[in-house]
């Protein structure tokens, strides 16, 4: 490869296999960020509203790292939706997220899903990708916290 100024000292693996690879690639990345912000505070975080009977009618999954919460995934089931429950979950989110000592929230969305439900939450969009997927948007939303 031309980018290698002695190509025959290594070797380019390109694979979907992920375990090892990604495990030492992570570490790797991981210890360089450390070096320049300090160690992580990544956390877990799950919320979820349940009817009666124990079934799950929404959730919400994210993670705290750095004084942020990114929501990576919100979901309402569609007998349940446009009855505030998506609202309940991010108003918990956030609240738990300054009990973690965050700064703010951020997240992603795409157009076919509601990124004015979280332009209503107060949430500001900072960067879209077109096309992804395509004929669609990905919308990239955060609310810093006053």
């Amino acid at each position: 490869m031309e980018f290698l100024e002695k190509p025959n000292e290594f070797t380019l693996n390109i694979s979907d296999q992920t375990a090892a690879g990604a495990d030492l690639i992570k570490k790797n990345l991981v210890d360089y960020v450390e070096k320049h912000v300090g160690p992580s505070t990544y956390r877990e975080l799950v919320v979820t509203l349940n009817d009666a009977n124990g079934n799950m009618i929404g959730g919400l999954h994210g993670q705290s790292n750095w004084q942020w919460l990114f929501v990576q995934r919100v979901f309402v089931s569609e007998d349940y939706r446009y009855k505030g429950i998506g609202s309940q979950l991010m108003k918990a989110a956030e609240n738990e997220a300054r009990r973690r000592a965050c700064v703010g929230v951020w997240l992603d969305t795409f157009s076919f899903q509601s990124p004015d439900f979280y332009k209503k939450l107060g949430y500001q969009q900072f960067g879209s990708i077109p096309d992804y997927p395509w004929g669609h948007q990905r919308h990239f939303f955060f609310k810093k916290f006053r």
